[in-house]
């Protein structure tokens, strides 16, 4: 298992719990919610960086790409503590 501290480093994810922390902030829901999925979007971002690629052929309209997808199947489970 593989721990990675967000807090170590300067981001916008910092704007988001600051937000989600204020006492203020907590009473609209909606927007309280909202910074919720916008965390949960930044740390699968930045923990894909992490991951194992294969690369994969995609037919398009315009032909054939190489991409890189992820070489094994994903579980993510952040937690976060007051």
């Amino acid at each position: 298992m593989t721990i990675h501290d967000f807090s170590r480093e300067n981001s916008i994810l910092n704007q988001f719990i600051c937000e989600i922390r204020d006492e203020n902030f907590q009473k609209n829901k909606a927007l309280f919610r909202n910074n919720i999925a916008r965390i949960g979007e930044i740390l699968s971002y930045e923990l894909s960086k992490t991951l194992s690629y294969k690369s994969v052929s995609v037919t398009t309209p315009l032909g054939i790409k190489k991409m890189q997808v992820p070489a094994d199947q994903i579980v993510l489970c952040s937690v976060m503590r007051a």
